[in-house]
C-alpha cells in the first residue's frame, strides 16, 4: 500500500516530528511504500515569513545565530500546488496527517486542492484529533475519512492492513469515522504501547535543513530520540497532563520510561 505522510506544519517550526519518523519506520517494516509532504520550508505558508527560532532571538529569548543552514531548503512555491503534484505523482492509497490545533486548518486547506472524485482516503491523528475527534471530522467538511485517537503505532498499520484487504475497520481501536448512514462510529482509546518495543524513527525522507537547530548561539545537526513518553509534571502549556487524565480514566498509565 502507498501511504503519503503529511506534516502540515507552519513555516520555520523546525523541530522534527518523532511520530512521523516512527510511523514511517513501522510502515516500511510492514512492506508499505511511503512518501512525505512537509510544509515547514514553505516561506509563504504563513504571514510572518520568520523562522520560529529567529523570533526567539528578536525577543531576546535566545542567543543570535546564523540561520543559513535552516533556510537552505526553503521554498517559495505554493504548498497547495506542490501537494497536488505529489499526490498525482505518488498516487497514494492513503493520505495520513499528523496534526495539532494550529496546523489542522493547513491540512484541510491542502485537501481542498484535490478533486473529490479522485481523492485518496484520508486519516488524521495527533494531539488535536485525540482530544477533539468529532470536531476534527466535522471541520474537514467530509475531506477527512478517519480519525485515529491516542497512539498510532498499532492503529495506523492496522488501518492500512484492513483497507488494503477491503476488510471491516470498525473493530480497530481508537478509530472514529462517519458511517454511510451518517452516524458516527466511536472507539475508545487504544491500549498503550510498550515503549521499549517502539522502533527508532526513520527520518530519511526529510530534507537536510530539517536536521538543524540552534542552541546557545550555534547551529547543530540533531534529531529527537524518545527516552520516555508522557511526563509526570503538570505544566499548563503542555498536553501531557491531559493525556495522563484521559488515560487514567481508561485505567491506563500514560507516562512511561524506556529502559
Amino acid at each position: 500500500m502507498k501511504v503519503l505522510l503529511v506534516y502540515p506544519n507552519l513555516f520555520g517550526m523546525n523541530m522534527l516530528p518523532p511520530a512521523i519518523g516512527i510511523l514511517n519506520n513501522i510502515l516500511l517494516q510492514e512492506g508499505h511504500q511511503t512518501a512525505l509532504f512537509d510544509t515547514t520550508s514553505y516561506v509563504d505558508w504563513t504571514h510572518d515569513h520568520v523562522i520560529s527560532d529567529k523570533l526567539k532571538e528578536t525577543r531576546l529569548n535566545a542567543r543570535p545565530f546564523d540561520d543559513t543552514l535552516l533556510r537552505q531548503d526553503e521554498k517559495h512555491s505554493s504548498p497547495l500546488i506542490d501537494f497536488k503534484k505529489i499526490v498525482n505523482s505518488f498516487s497514494p492509497d492513503l493520505i495520513a496527517f499528523s496534526s495539532t490545533e494550529d496546523n489542522y486548518p493547513n491540512a484541510v486547506e491542502l485537501l481542498r486542492t484535490l478533486n473529490p472524485k479522485d481523492r485518496p482516503q484520508t486519516v488524521i491523528g495527533g494531539v488535536f484529533p485525540t482530544f477533539a475527534p468529532e470536531l476534527a471530522l466535522q471541520k474537514s467538511d467530509g475531506l477527512i475519512d478517519f480519525v485515529l485517537i491516542g497512539e498510532g503505532e498499532r492503529t495506523l498499520p492496522e488501518l492500512c492492513r484492513r483497507l488494503e484487504r477491503a476488510e471491516d475497520i470498525s473493530s480497530i481501536e481508537g478509530i472514529w469515522f462517519y458511517r454511510k448512514d451518517g452516524t458516527l462510529h466511536r472507539s475508545g482509546l487504544p491500549l498503550l504501547i510498550d515503549v521499549d518495543k517502539i522502533p527508532l524513527p526513520n527520518f530519511d525522507f526529510f530534507e537536510e535543513s530539517r536536521f538543524y537547530r540552534p542552541m546557545q548561539g550555534k547551529v547543530w545537526r540533531m534529531f529527537p530520540i524518545e527516552t520516555h513518553r508522557g511526563c509526570p509534571y503538570t505544566c499548563g502549556y503542555c498536553n501531557s497532563p491531559s493525556q495522563n487524565i484521559i488515560y487514567a480514566e481508561a485505567n491506563q498509565r500514560y507516562f512511561r520510561k524506556k529502559r
